[in-house]
């Protein structure tokens, strides 16, 4: 029976940890009664034991006794979560794109810097101030 003034969080709380045995069905009458009473007002409970059902029966059906530590786990990851269908990639070098825009400005740029560099400088002789020109 529940005190009279029990705090609605400390019962959710107490009852959120009796949800695996629930699932179970290993509770006491009393506690599960407990149980049945909280989920019938609380959304959140109900949700953690649909999972937790899934969970079990996804570890019933998974024949963990014939697989490798390893490979228990990944296939009772894909009987909880399946794969998706995979996304379909965009290319990589397309035009329009940043990397495509990013390429053309440095082409532009050795363009021009690499004819400059290429050619020397022009070479007038040494020439004072005090000097006429010629």
């Amino acid at each position: 029976m529940k005190p009279v003034n029990e705090d609605p969080y400390a019962l959710h709380e107490r009852v959120a940890a009796l949800l695996p045995w629930y699932v179970n069905g290993t509770l006491e009458r009393d506690e599960h009664e407990l149980v049945e009473r909280h989920l019938a007002v609380c959304l959140r409970c109900r949700t953690d034991v649909t999972r937790e059902r899934r969970v079990a029966a996804a570890l019933r059906d998974t024949e963990t006794e014939t697989l490798a530590a390893g490979n228990a786990f990944a296939a009772l990851a894909e009987r909880l979560h399946p794969p998706r269908a995979p996304r379909r990639q965009a290319p990589r070098w397309r035009p329009g794109g940043r990397r495509f825009a990013l390429a053309a400005a440095v082409l532009a740029a050795l363009a021009v810097l690499v004819p400059r560099l290429a050619t020397p400088p022009p070479t007038a002789g040494f020439r004072t101030l005090a000097r006429p020109a010629a």
